[in-house]
């Protein structure tokens, strides 16, 4: 009687210790925690911006002003969604947005700051110059820097600047801007000019002399050699004006 009483307590403190175990695992499973490291979350954003940005491959650098701390989630498997602010231009100071989600849930949300850098060209000149001066080839070079803002009057290729005569004197290796360049008169004051008169039917040329200076565009006064009056011609190239119908 006693050893039936003995194997029965056994079963009984058998079947408790069971229960025991699996409110323990149950507890420890329904506590289950993940931690997503400072450095996941900016590899994230790296990834982000490098897909989303609007810059060429390979033009855009990431700088994180600060060490991000690990965060611990209550979830095994977590994604990690990164989103942008509003119309954001991918240069400069920002912050992104980290959505931590299990599943379908929102977990938490952190907030990640960023210096984003972009690689541009820019014209620069190649020794000193000095105002008036008219850029020839070896007078500029373009070069690529990194910029946080985007640059006002930034010049990025020779064809804008050759030719063009500078309002400034300016330092080797300095940028040249929009704003310090003019365009040289293609045609000058009391220089011969051929005139020209074209409707798409008829066309007509004449001589005449310029009356005063005029860059490619501009409607200058012209008189006419032959007749001696004045007109008014658009200037279309080096010593060419055309009347405009």
């Amino acid at each position: 009687m006693k050893v039936f009483r003995h194997i029965g307590m056994k079963k009984k403190w058998g079947f408790i210790l069971s229960l025991l175990v699996a409110v323990v695992l149950g507890t420890a499973a329904a506590g289950s925690t993940a931690t997503i490291t400072g450095e996941t979350l900016q590899a994230a954003v790296q990834t982000h911006v490098e897909k989303h940005s609007p810059w060429p491959k390979g033009r855009i650098r990431v700088e994180f002003p600060e060490t991000m701390a690990d965060v611990a989630v209550p979830s095994e498997k977590v994604t990690i969604k990164i989103k942008g602010r509003a119309n954001e231009d991918f240069i400069g100071q920002t912050s992104f947005t980290a959505s931590l989600r299990g599943g379908t849930k929102l977990l938490r949300e952190e907030h990640v700051k960023a210096t984003l850098w972009v690689l541009m060209d820019v014209v620069v000149s190649t020794k000193s110059l000095s105002s008036g001066t008219v850029l020839g080839a070896g007078d500029v070079k373009v070069l690529q820097k990194w910029y946080d803002a985007v640059p006002q009057n930034r010049v990025s290729d020779l064809s804008e600047v050759i030719g063009k005569k500078l309002s400034v004197s300016i330092n080797p290796h300095m940028e040249i801007t929009k704003n310090v360049l003019k365009d040289c008169p293609v045609v000058r004051r009391n220089q011969p000019v051929r005139i020209m008169l074209d409707n798409g039917i008829l066309c007509i040329t004449a001589t005449g002399v310029s009356q005063e200076d005029g860059i490619l565009g501009d409607v200058i006064r012209v008189q006419n050699t032959a007749s001696k009056r004045i007109i008014h011609a658009r200037v279309r190239g080096n010593a060419l004006v055309a009347v405009d119908f």
